[in-house]
């Protein structure tokens, strides 16, 4: 199942814009301001994991786990943002149907939550699917954390040893990795690596 098109019929600064999406690889690019980030939280906001789903438990490397969390994603304006004053479609190439979501109202803060279009029932809401929004925090460098955990038991064998061979392959490089460290922060986690040439402090 792969995303092929978003139609966004209303979104704040959107409105009836549409987006091809590529088959490998989508590049969004533009200046501060332009929605970048609002177009990915619509995109992740479709989709979450119910809880009989085996990936629900399952945790992603960069921390966290497959479930986007609204808060990471919208920041709701009490005057602005308002039930009805959101609706977008997302297409796929195979298994599910066109998936639209709208804004209902709902009780408490934020008054709004989104939804799939014309559905209640508790579980059709969204689509079961595991995703991952990394926000800008994550461009922050580890030395200007304040306090860094490490770990170098995340991974098992099987997991460090394609680590390896992935690391090696994207990045063109052929040194020996001696160990993955898990690097966690306020801000993120990574991953660091250390060779018999530099360690993970050097990352």
């Amino acid at each position: 199942m792969k995303i092929t098109h978003i139609h966004i019929e209303r979104f704040r600064g959107f409105q009836n814009e549409d987006f091809e999406v590529g088959s490998q690889l989508t590049a969004i690019a533009g200046q501060n301001g332009t929605q970048k980030s609002t177009l990915l939280g619509i995109v992740t906001q479709t989709f979450t994991l119910k809880p009989e789903d085996p990936m629900r438990a399952e945790k992603p490397l960069c921390g966290g786990s497959y479930i986007s969390a609204f808060k990471d994603k919208f920041r709701l304006s009490p005057i602005f943002d308002r039930p009805k004053g959101h609706e977008w479609t997302i297409s796929f190439d195979i298994g599910v149907d066109d998936f639209t979501v709208e804004s209902i109202k709902r009780t408490g803060d934020p008054n709004v939550r989104f939804w799939k279009k014309g559905a209640r029932q508790e579980g059709d809401g969204y689509i079961s699917f595991p995703t991952i929004f990394l926000s800008l925090k994550r461009l922050v460098p580890m030395a200007e954390e304040a306090k860094i955990i490490t770990d170098d038991t995340l991974l098992t064998p099987e997991e460090l040893s394609e680590f390896k061979q992935l690391h090696n392959k994207i990045l063109i490089v052929q040194t020996p990795i001696s160990s993955a460290t898990t690097i966690t922060s306020k801000n993120k986690q990574s991953i660091g690596v250390s060779t018999e040439l530099y360690d993970w402090n050097q990352n």
